[in-house]
């Protein structure tokens, strides 16, 4: 069952690349008939509209990517012990000190601490959304750039 939805899916990623190449190939031989003088009026207006309408939807796409401004709506902090090392730790206060050595060393085992941010994003295009980051990312360095104050 398995194998059969890695063919289909090869298969998809095949069709997909040659349609590509056609569709690459077919707007290189346009451009080429362009320069050439060789369109009708009529061919010439579909291609100029054609040519339109891709620098639209690249700066569409451009647009809905920058990003405007950001507001901070939520933040978290998550700590956690860690297990390795709360076992670890017990096991020698245990071995040094008998049971309470065993529970003194659990309890001092390592946190992991993981802080988190919540922003709203506005992006040119107008859309907005929420992306949570943890505080030590890059990505957290990038939306404080553009907060709104």
């Amino acid at each position: 069952m398995i194998k059969i939805s890695i063919i289909f899916a090869i298969i998809a990623i095949v069709v997909l690349v040659i349609q590509a190449c056609i569709t690459s190939t077919n707007e290189k031989s346009e451009q080429e008939k362009y320069k050439q003088g060789e369109m009708t009026k009529e061919e010439e207006k579909e291609y100029l509209q054609k040519v339109e309408r891709k620098k639209q939807e690249a700066i569409n796409q451009a647009n809905r990517k920058t990003i405007v401004k950001t507001m901070i709506v939520g933040s978290s902090t998550d700590s956690r012990k860690k297990v390795g090392s709360s076992v670890a730790r017990g096991l020698v206060g245990g071995a040094l000190l008998g049971p309470v050595g065993a529970i003194a060393g659990a309890t001092t085992g390592k946190n992991k601490v993981n802080n988190t941010t919540t922003f709203l994003v506005q992006y040119k295009d107008g859309h907005k959304e929420t992306v949570t980051v943890d505080n030590s990312s890059a990505k957290f360095n990038e939306l404080c750039k553009y907060l709104d104050m």
